[in-house]
């Protein structure tokens, strides 16, 4: 989802858009699909799981021309010595550590190309709890 600065927030006037739950990206609402996957058996619940990965194709498709444009860019400025960097907290931001540090012996890319920053610093990556989703 890319959002403008240019353009006005699709909150209603006088909104907070962080509480406006309208405002929330699809990623992140609630599946009306999936809503009683929990308890499901195991054969409905992977069937469902596959049924929605099967959406990807389709979801993908209308933005690929874009999307190979940002690629090359990406990695034309790689190439002239760019850099890229990966931000993220809780579970996320410890699959971007994860993810930067395989990238040397996985593919061969020199150190320092990619670097991944954890909210919290080092002592995120193997902290406990937190509250906060996906912690």
């Amino acid at each position: 989802m890319t959002v403008s600065p240019d353009q006005p927030c699709a909150a209603a006037e006088g909104m907070d858009p962080v509480l406006d739950l309208s405002a929330t990206p699809p990623t992140e609402q609630r599946n009306p699909r999936t809503t009683d996957i929990d308890l499901q058996p195991t054969p409905v619940v992977l069937a469902l799981l596959h049924a929605e990965d099967s959406l990807v194709p389709a979801a993908v498709q209308p933005v690929l021309g874009p999307l190979a444009e940002v690629v090359d860019e990406a990695a034309e400025r790689v190439r002239r010595g760019g850099r890229v960097h990966y931000f993220g907290a809780g579970s996320s931001g410890r699959i971007a550590v994860l993810d930067a540090t395989e990238l040397v012996p996985t593919f061969g890319l020199p150190p320092g190309i990619v670097t991944a920053h954890l909210a919290g610093g080092d002592d995120a990556m193997e902290a406990r709890g937190g509250g906060g989703r996906g912690q």
